[in-house]
């Protein structure tokens, strides 16, 4: 891959994280039971970890961190648990992550 290309596979890495630390955190803040708030906080605060793990492999690149905006999946995710609840978004989420821990299998860097 060339440094190019692992560059814009960092910035993608990076956007995922943080559009999934979001999406966590806006379900713990509308979640009503007290145990599964917390672990919607946690699964929050671990994405934004995984994030961080990104742009430690941007800096040294030279490559700026891009502006983060919301995807329209995450915003939309958002909003329906906002709406309905978290129970109407979960069915969505694992496999989304599902979807992510494949991807990053292909990635070296990510499997340490």
């Amino acid at each position: 891959m060339t440094d190019t290309n692992r560059t814009a596979q960092y910035r993608a890495n990076w956007q995922d994280e943080r559009n999934s630390a979001a999406l966590y955190r806006a379900i713990a803040e509308v979640e009503r039971n007290p145990q599964l708030k917390s672990v919607y906080q946690r699964l929050g605060e671990t994405e934004e970890r995984h994030s961080y793990f990104w742009e430690a492999k941007l800096r040294p690149a030279g490559q700026p961190l891009p502006r983060f905006r919301l995807n329209w999946r995450t915003r939309t995710l958002i909003f329906l648990a906002r709406r309905f609840g978290p129970a109407s978004v979960l069915p969505n989420i694992e496999p989304l992550e599902r979807i992510d821990s494949h991807k990053y299998d292909l990635q070296p860097e990510a499997r340490a």
